[in-house]
């Protein structure tokens, strides 16, 4: 019997807030470990979890773009990941 071994896309996602407005970067890792990198600057001012949650929603937007549906995401927001993978 043979198997595939499928890697998945990794995505690491953060936003911050600070004095000189909101920003988000994304950093997208294909399964051959190629690492585009994305980095947006939002115009509108929000909180730092509004930012975490923009950096996800763009990411996800980019991989839907892609076609990609096996990832695996890693953030630092504790509020975003846990409102993510609650159970409905």
């Amino acid at each position: 019997m043979n198997f595939v071994d499928v890697q998945p896309w990794r995505l690491y996602f953060d936003g911050s807030s600070h004095k000189n407005g909101t920003e988000v970067g994304i950093l997208i890792i294909s399964p051959e470990n190629i690492p585009p990198k994305f980095k947006f600057r939002l115009d509108k001012f929000c909180s730092n979890n509004e930012a975490e949650y923009k950096a996800l929603i763009a990411s996800l937007e980019i991989l839907l773009e892609l076609g990609e549906k096996h990832v695996e995401i890693k953030g630092d927001s504790e509020l975003v990941l846990k409102n993510v993978l609650k159970k409905t």
